[in-house]
């Protein structure tokens, strides 16, 4: 039981969704909940994702990649066409 006490109030303190009450609880003028400590911790990985993943596009940009083989035909003086391939 102890160890789900102290799980608790380790989410407890990362809560950034309590609210604020008018009735101060334990000196605090915020209640905070282990599920809102959960919520915030989630959302703070969630945003911190989006935040990586961004910048690094934004500084990353690779681009595409395309690649075409042409053949190309030019009149020689002889008035005949050789192939020359274009890579």
């Amino acid at each position: 039981m102890g160890f789900s006490s102290e799980r608790g109030e380790f989410l407890k303190g990362y809560d950034r969704y309590a609210k604020a009450v008018s009735l101060t609880y334990l000196k605090s003028g915020s209640y905070r909940t282990g599920a809102g400590g959960l919520c915030s911790i989630f959302s703070f990985i969630l945003l911190s994702y989006w935040l990586v993943v961004n910048i690094f596009f934004a500084l990353y940009d690779g681009g595409t990649v395309s690649s075409s083989k042409e053949v190309s035909l030019t009149q020689g003086l002889d008035g005949t066409f050789p192939h020359y391939l274009i890579n």
